[in-house]
């Protein structure tokens, strides 16, 4: 979770301070928070969505059927530096699949994985929650999203 702050501090700090200022994601991040969702979680989905942003415009995402090309962490947190894209790629269902994709990483690298690509992500969520307390934690500070809007934890 720290480093979740940390990277995502450093890689999107613009894109959060934008954000902040924005009616409709303050919603939309509300809708999220009553879900029991920390602002770590909704950090790393706005990374996510600036690094495939990144990503699509450099040519280097994969076209159907292809494997996806490795892109180096250090690249994706420093191409994504300073980066604002518009509240509307943070709103909806892109937001709420790149909440997903990060469930989905987050349940790979605590050694379980899906059987089939094809997924139910509310399950993937059930078992996070009730099973890996995934949702409980988070450092003590006011939310990022919050009204009004918080600061970054201290680390």
């Amino acid at each position: 979770m720290r480093n979740r702050y940390k990277k995502g501090r450093d890689a999107v700090a613009a894109q959060v301070e934008a954000l902040q200022r924005e009616p409709a994601f303050l919603v939309e991040a509300r809708q999220w928070y009553a879900r029991g969702y920390k602002d770590w979680i909704l950090v790393s989905a706005i990374v996510n969505v600036v690094g495939n942003a990144v990503v699509r415009e450099r040519g280097l995402m994969p076209k159907p059927g292809e494997r996806p090309k490795p892109v180096p962490a250090n690249f994706m947190l420093e191409a994504t530096k300073g980066r604002v894209l518009p509240t509307t790629h943070f709103l909806g269902e892109e937001f709420a699949r790149m909440i997903t994709m990060f469930e989905l990483t987050a349940l790979e690298s605590n050694g379980f994985r899906p059987r089939s690509r094809y997924f139910d992500p509310t399950k993937v969520q059930v078992f996070l929650r009730d099973r890996l307390a995934f949702y409980d934690f988070d450092y003590d500070h006011p939310l990022l999203f919050g009204d009004p809007p918080g600061t970054w934890p201290q680390l």
